[in-house]
């Protein structure tokens, strides 16, 4: 089973819309249920997705907690979008990145107490940081997917995030990098031509097409709380497809296998 975060160590790249509209993708390629964990503390994926989820409800502030109990089945979530789940955030999550020790390797241990074939693949979303939420879902992932808008500063956050997936290695000598995902491409601006370009010849096994355009309907689908998927204009069609196209890429080993 593929275990995905979805990181960069810059903000603004649109981390979570690309984690929600490949997870649609890719639960309906699998024909199966996908799990997203927000790992993130600002927890928009959990306020866009579960929108009257309970104050008291568990959250993976719960299962991260020293010696807890709280499992991983016990704070996930049902959903309305087609085929997910979720394991909602709260910004009290953010207490977890000053644990130390065992800390990085705690989601890895909750991962793998999880019912082996109850999700077909695993999402994580993550916030922008070094720190041990995003090293944590480093260690328990399989593959990683990095995202990045076509602009100096995120690009910077890939190399910076490669440095972090190499000391991640260490510990998860498996791990390796899916793709690069570029976000939010605006083909009318030079300087994101040129981003895009850099990014082609810095990383060029790495870079995953399609690129993602600039839309409106994305932010528009997310602040509705629905997958863009569900929207029937034409760029909405489009993004649906992209998704299609990028979760293929990401999940190719286990579509392969079911098809065997």
């Amino acid at each position: 089973m593929k275990v995905i975060p979805f990181v960069n160590l810059k903000g603004g790249v649109g981390k979570t819309t690309t984690c929600m509209g490949i997870a649609v993708a890719a639960a309906d390629i699998l024909g199966e249920k996908v799990l997203v964990i927000d790992m993130d503390p600002q927890a928009n994926l959990t306020a866009a997705v579960l929108p009257d989820l309970d104050d008291d409800a568990p959250t993976m502030l719960d299962v991260l907690e020293p010696n807890s109990s709280t499992t991983l089945s016990d704070v996930i979530q049902p959903t309305d979008w087609p085929g997910i789940d979720v394991a909602p955030s709260t910004i009290r999550l953010a207490m977890r990145e000053q644990d130390s020790g065992t800390a990085i390797v705690r989601l890895r241990a909750a991962l793998a107490a999880l019912e082996a074939d109850r999700y077909a693949a695993i999402l994580i979303d993550t916030n922008p940081s070094i720190a041990n939420l995003t090293t944590s879902a480093l260690v328990a992932a399989t593959d990683v997917a990095i995202v990045t808008t076509p602009s100096r500063a995120a690009s910077d956050g890939v190399a910076e995030t490669m440095a972090n997936i190499r000391s991640a290695q260490q510990v998860t000598p498996h791990l390796c990098v899916g793709g690069i995902i570029i976000n939010a491409f605006d083909i009318r601006i030079a300087e994101e031509k040129f981003r895009v370009a850099e990014l082609r010849e810095l990383y060029p096994d790495e870079v995953l097409d399609p690129i993602i355009p600039n839309r409106a309907v994305l932010k528009t689908a997310m602040g509705e709380g629905s997958p863009v998927s569900s929207m029937t204009t034409p760029p909405a069609k489009e993004l649906t497809g992209y998704y299609r196209e990028l979760a293929a890429k990401l999940l190719a080993d286990r579509a392969q296998e079911d098809q065997a």
